[in-house]
């Protein structure tokens, strides 16, 4: 259902402002990423801070887990990727390659692959055990700010500040759709959980 106020918890640490939460698919794990450069993790039953992620030398944009809930990936203003071990926490692998700041990151299901979104307006596929980008979406004219990957793991969704978002095929790269309706900015866009549905939000 709907989440209702009072809050279970209130989660304090950072010392910018927060830009993502992610939740982990299976434990009581919370990762949230922040201007301050650091990630932090929590414990979402008891409300308790439980570590912070260093290793971005900027703001952490964005978080995300995998869907086996084995892998963390954060983007970062530092124009930058990293992979980290869900069980460690360690950092295993920095994916370099954009050329301003990645603002968005996707795991794909039952595949090594996550999808980037950056400022510098590309999306791209990257393959997270060789660390190489193996596909690159263009199209948008602007800033790409966020982007989704449905539940099957053969579309991608990506918005933008040219007010459009364009749905992809993640095998080929081929752009299959164009949206066009909104006014200003696409900020977020997502998949409906088990179909095709898109849900977009503007600034």
């Amino acid at each position: 259902g709907i989440p209702r106020p009072p809050a279970r918890h209130v989660l304090k640490g950072h010392r910018g402002a927060v830009n993502c939460v992610a939740m982990h698919p299976e434990f009581t794990l919370a990762a949230s990423s922040s201007e301050d450069g650091t990630i932090k993790l929590w414990d979402t039953e008891s409300g308790e801070f439980e570590r912070t992620l260093k290793g971005h030398t900027a703001a952490v944009t964005s978080v995300t887990f995998s869907a086996d809930g084995k892998k963390l990936a954060s983007a970062s203003a530092d124009m930058t990727i990293k992979l980290w071990d869900a069980e460690s926490f360690e950092c295993v692998t920095t994916l370099r390659g954009h050329e301003h700041t990645v603002s968005g990151v996707r795991f794909i299901p039952d595949s090594d692959e996550l999808v980037s979104v950056s400022r510098d307006g590309s999306a791209r596929v990257w393959d997270t055990v060789s660390g190489f980008a193996v596909r690159r979406l263009e199209g948008h004219r602007e800033w790409v700010r966020c982007v989704d990957v449905d539940a099957k793991g053969a579309l991608c969704a990506t918005g933008s500040s040219d007010q459009s978002v364009r749905v992809w095929d993640v095998t080929s790269g081929k752009c299959l759709h164009i949206l066009h309706e909104h006014e200003h900015v696409v900020e977020c866009v997502t998949f409906a959980p088990g179909n095709t549905l898109l849900a977009l939000r503007k600034c």
